[in-house]
């Protein structure tokens, strides 16, 4: 009985021997090859994002990855198509990962656009960082991104005093003009694809963290190019005060909007803002 015992223990260590023999090679031949994802967008070669953000961005994957991630990057639309088409190239997975402006998609995203009203911010750095977690406190991943994957989120800021002539001061009705909000997105099976190490690696390089040191990267952008835009101070006294009421018959007219679309509009607004006062305080 005992001989018996033993030689099925051999049997089957033999069984388990001979199946890692075979994967193995499989396993360091997958290895060998790595994923290539595709990124894509609609910025030239020398901007900001392209230059600042996204190619150490890409060498610091391919680095932590031990080059199992290799990261093709087409910029200026090389792969075809115009701006507007990115986030569906993203779904559809044309391109793996995109960055891309959702001004254009005004009404697709109503939660999620809460944050271009006029609220009070003061930093891109830190309105990012408040602009994920709103999406992790709505679940709006699931929500109004299904198909893709954020691995990192933008809220453009516009100089005050721009926004407060942009209007005709008897129209204290009319919206203010948008800020432009944008997402850095993978393709949701392009990202399930991928091993739970790749996966640590990626999550390691996106979120709260990623989106503020996006956010940084192009501010600082703006600055040196003497295009920043300020919150609320930066304008007079009469214009801030004028902006103001402006603001507030926009995120009034949104919150309306929002309740017809079955949403709770203030409860977002108010979220948002709370979430700004947060990670986007003043010094």
């Amino acid at each position: 009985m005992g001989a018996e015992i033993l030689s099925r223990r051999a049997v089957r260590l033999l069984i388990v021997a001979f199946v890692c023999a075979i994967a193995l090679p499989w396993t360091n031949e997958a290895r060998a090859h790595g994923v290539t994802l595709k990124i894509h967008h609609a910025l030239p070669a020398d901007s900001a994002f392209h230059n600042q953000f996204l190619l150490p961005w890409k060498e610091k994957l391919e680095k932590e990855s031990n080059g199992y991630l290799r990261i093709q990057v087409y910029f200026a639309m090389q792969m075809g198509g115009n701006p507007s088409q990115l986030y569906d190239q993203v779904k559809d997975r044309t391109a793996d990962i995109v960055w891309t402006s959702l001004g254009q998609e005004a009404g697709r995203f109503p939660a999620f656009e809460v944050f271009d009203l006029p609220l009070m911010t003061h930093s891109a750095k830190g309105s990012n960082r408040a602009l994920w977690e709103y999406i992790q406190m709505h679940n709006l991943a699931r929500k109004e991104f299904a198909g893709v994957r954020l691995l990192a989120v933008h809220v453009s800021r516009v100089r005050l005093g721009d926004k407060a002539r942009a209007i005709p001061e008897v129209d204290l009705n009319s919206p203010l003009p948008r800020a432009d909000m944008f997402i850095f997105a993978m393709n949701a099976e392009a990202y399930k694809s991928l091993s739970d190490e790749m996966k640590k690696v990626l999550g390691a390089n996106s979120g709260a963290e990623t989106s503020a040191w996006l956010g940084k990267i192009l501010e600082d952008g703006q600055a040196s190019a003497g295009k920043l835009a300020g919150g609320e101070g930066g304008a007079p006294g009469p214009e801030r005060a004028l902006w103001q009421q402006r603001a507030q018959r926009t995120i009034e007219n949104r919150i309306k909007e929002l309740d017809q679309r079955g949403l709770e509009g203030k409860e977002l607004v108010e979220s948002a803002r709370a979430l700004l006062a947060e990670y986007d305080h003043s010094n």
